[in-house]
């Protein structure tokens, strides 16, 4: 039996039911638990804690839609911002900012061999083998630009391939979005290898 839902598109927020007709149709999230462990609830772009990004998404759904259980119609346009209890982010210090490239090549060259010894590193073992030789650790950079530069592979980063990134270590790494919006020189949202090099201080042109 073929599944009505399977061809339905919802949107963010949504889920697909059938009803008695085998007609599909999209509704808001019906069922959202809260999480328990503080490190999977997510704080808003209008900086409210949810205890789930499934109950953020679900708050955005009832919103648009004007429904009667949303809260706050002004969340229709919310979005994650980062993971963890909302917070006050401290700035970052002119030092801390600029140490924060040596921190992030350290950093990625751990990450690099950790997915190594997962087995999980896969068509890029070579890029830490090189990386293991030289005390820059350039070709870890190269790996991370190459991990983020997904959809679509243009070599050049979005802000949209940045932003699981973001989410994930805006509240523990302060000086993160600043370096990052420093690494887009010529502000068009985009972040080329060139660029990724020059704020890392690293040639990667070879």
């Amino acid at each position: 039996i073929t599944d009505p839902c399977e061809k339905k598109r919802c949107r963010r927020g949504e889920q697909c039911i059938v009803d008695e007709k085998r007609q599909p149709s999209c509704v808001c999230y019906q069922n959202c638990e809260e999480e328990t462990d503080e490190r999977y609830w997510v704080c808003s772009t209008k900086n409210i804690t949810y205890k789930s990004d499934c109950l953020l998404d679900r708050e955005h759904c009832l919103c648009r839609r004007k429904d009667a259980a949303c809260k706050n119609l002004a969340e229709k346009k919310v979005h994650l911002d980062y993971y963890g209890g909302c917070r006050d982010l401290t700035a970052c210090p002119k030092d801390e900012f600029q140490e924060f490239p040596n921190r992030l090549r350290e950093w990625l060259f751990i990450v690099m061999k950790q997915l190594a010894a997962r087995e999980e590193l896969h068509e890029y073992l070579d890029l830490l083998e090189s990386a293991k030789s030289d005390a820059n650790h350039t070709d870890a950079l190269v790996w991370k630009f190459c991990d983020l530069d997904q959809n679509p592979q243009d070599r050049r980063v979005s802000r949209r391939e940045l932003q699981h990134t973001i989410q994930s270590l805006k509240a523990m790494e302060h000086c993160l979005v600043p370096f990052l919006n420093d690494c887009d020189a010529n502000n068009d949202r985009r972040i080329t290898l060139r660029e990724w090099g020059g704020c890392l201080n690293a040639d990667l042109s070879k």
